[in-house]
This record gives C-alpha cells, sequence and structure tokens, in this order.
C-alpha cells in the first residue's frame, strides 16, 4: 500500500475492497465474455445452476462495490484533513506544528516593540535598544528564515506527494474497481442468466 511520510495513504479496509472489486470483477467479467460453461458447477459435490451463480456474482459485486464506496468516502475526509493540518514537516521527518506557540515569540517581541514606540523610548540605533529585546528580535528573526526556508522545500515536495496522492485515493483506489466492476455488471446483465428453474 502507498504511504506519504509512513502514514497510508488509504486505509486497509479500503485497500482489501478495492482489490476484492478488481479481483471479482475480473473474473466474472471474463467467465461471461468467454462463455465459460457453467452447467457443471458444484460446490462441495452439490450441482448448482448456472443461473445461481449470475444472482450471486451480481449480489457480491453490489456488495463489494457499496463497500468500496463506504470506505473510500471515510478515507478521502481523512486524506483532505490530513493536507489541510497546520503542520509542516522538515527534511529530517520532524513535525512542526504551527500553532499559538509558534507564533509566540514573534507576538511578543512585536509587543515590546509597539511598548517601546507608545512610551516614545524607541531607540534610533541598534546598540540602544534593550539586551533581551534585541535577542528576541535575532531568534524571531533566524526562526523566520528557517521557517521560509521549510515552506519553500515542503511546497515543492508537497506539490509531487498531493499529485500521487490524489492520483492513488481517486484513481486506483476507486475509479478504476468501479469501472471494472460497473463492466462485469453489464457482462453479467447482458449475457446472465436469472431464471432458476424449480
Amino acid at each position: 500500500m502507498a504511504k506519504i511520510q509512513g502514514s497510508d495513504i488509504i486505509s486497509e479496509a479500503t485497500d482489501k475492497s478495492s482489490r476484492r472489486l478488481y479481483v471479482l470483477g475480473a473474473i466474472i467479467f471474463l467467465i461471461k465474455i468467454y462463455n465459460v460453461d457453467l452447467d457443471d458447477l458444484s460446490v462441495l459435490g452439490v450441482p448448482l445452476p448456472a443461473a445461481l451463480f449470475d444472482l450471486i456474482a451480481f449480489v457480491l459485486i453490489i456488495w463489494s462495490m457499496y463497500q468500496l464506496i463506504v470506505n473510500w468516502l471515510v478515507d478521502i475526509i481523512a486524506f483532505k484533513n490530513w493536507y489541510q493540518s497546520r503542520n509542516i514537516w522538515s527534511q529530517f521527518q520532524t513535525n512542526m506544528e504551527i500553532d499559538k506557540s509558534f507564533y509566540s515569540g514573534g507576538t511578543r517581541l512585536l509587543l515590546e516593540l509597539h511598548d517601546l514606540k507608545q512610551k516614545k523610548q524607541f531607540p534610533s540605533k541598534e546598540e540602544e535598544i534593550p539586551k533581551q529585546v534585541h535577542e528576541d528580535y535575532q531568534n524571531f528573526k533566524i526562526n523566520a528564515e528557517l521557517f521560509v526556508a521549510r515552506l519553500e522545500a515542503a511546497g515543492n515536495s508537497f506539490k509531487k506527494v498531493s499529485k500521487w496522492g490524489q492520483y492513488y485515493v481517486w484513481v486506483h483506489a476507486f475509479i478504476i474497481p468501479i469501472i471494472v466492476a460497473t463492466a462485469a455488471l453489464v457482462v453479467l446483465i447482458c449475457k446472465g442468466n436469472f431464471m432458476i428453474d424449480s
């Protein structure tokens, strides 16, 4: 299963539903397209009518499609929320939460500078800035520069990951299995026999 930053793109339930639908749809499609003779079909030595196969196959495909759609919808909600989180991952796989604690250093600095300006004590030269304010300014400047560099790197890799993730979630895990299942249903309906002899 595909992963992004160590997390599965889709859940195991969706992956299994998708694979089950691929296999089931392909088998039923091939059986009906190649007119495989099902008259001699038996399960545990008990003969089964061909029409019963068609009915069971129809129900299994519908049920598998339902399972895939439900699991996929839950995953798509999780996938969208995942990409809307306010975190930044560094190239060392460390997670920076962008919350109040992240902004607090800059907020405190701005309040100190504003306070100096209001009291008309704003220094005209850099040497006149109080030591603590100067240290806060230097720390915040370094953090801001690091943050910008991380954002640029994260943005470039995020575009690649996002495109792959979108393809995997929408096409590979949903659209293709639904197309295979729909093709199997169409062939089953057109060529199937649902009349069970009593």
